[in-house]
């Protein structure tokens, strides 16, 4: 089996790319270095985990989202040649992630509702979708995992400053589980959307107690709430609780 990851050297593209050659699999990582020199090139599996996951640049930068979000899924799909396509999206794609009822897999989603973000996620699902009758699609939620350096769970660990309420809930899985779950998928030949996050969700300040972290924590920061279903996940594989992945992330890298 072939497999080409585009975004192979990103946060979680490195551990799939890791996962894979563990397994002895022909890996080909797909960067903007070596991307036009790879056009036309074939391969059994073609794993996408290039998409931005800058929320804000949506908003302060709507054109070059487009392109990093959109433009470029659409372009690797008729640059490419594969078997089968997967897709890392995100569960900005559902217009209310605060309860796991309104964002399972099957919701018909308003995309009126949605924000620029999540409305160029869930365009980039469908370029997919029309090419590729077995695609896979994984809507994310938050990661964990080597070489994490942004997001609520760094900055707590690091003291940094918090730049959503400590009252917020969070949903997190490792990048490692989340390369394992792939690999699942492939193995037994699934197709179809999933939502991947941890199971439950993690108070923040629970968090910051916890370790005794010293992040300056601002009384105007919006408050979150994830709560993505992973029911239809959990199928597949027991996806780890959000609690004991992030606490176990925090173990491992003192």
């Amino acid at each position: 089996m072939r497999y080409f990851v585009l975004g192979g050297e990103g946060f979680i593209g490195r551990a799939i790319v890791s996962h894979f050659e563990r397994q002895n699999a022909d890996v080909q990582v797909i960067t903007r270095k070596n991307y036009q020199s790879l056009i036309g090139e074939s391969c059994d599996i073609f794993i996408n985990a290039n998409g931005n996951s800058k929320k804000y640049l949506a908003d302060k930068d709507p054109e070059l989202e487009y392109q990093l979000s959109v433009e470029s899924v659409r372009k690797s799909l008729k640059d490419f040649y594969f078997k089968k396509y997967v897709l890392l999206s995100s569960g900005e794609v559902y217009p209310d992630v605060s309860t796991g009822r309104l964002c399972e897999e099957d919701e018909e989603i308003n995309e009126d509702n949605l924000s620029n973000y999540g409305k160029n996620k869930r365009m980039a699902e469908r370029e997919v979708q029309q090419a590729c009758s077995n695609a896979i699609i994984l809507r994310l939620g938050g990661l964990v995992g080597k070489g994490l350096s942004k997001n609520p769970i760094y900055d707590i660990s690091h003291n940094e400053k918090l730049w959503v309420s400590a009252d917020s809930e969070m949903q997190y899985v490792n990048v490692a589980f989340a390369a394992k779950f792939i690999s699942e998928l492939l193995d037994k030949s699934h197709s179809g959307i999933y939502n991947l996050t941890g199971k439950g969700h993690l108070i923040l300040s629970d968090l910051i107690n916890a370790v005794s972290s010293k992040s300056e924590i601002s009384p105007d920061t919006p408050l979150v709430k994830y709560n993505l279903s992973v029911k239809k996940a959990c199928e597949i594989l027991e996806v780890p609780a959000t609690t004991v992945t992030v606490m176990e992330f925090l173990e491992t890298n003192k």
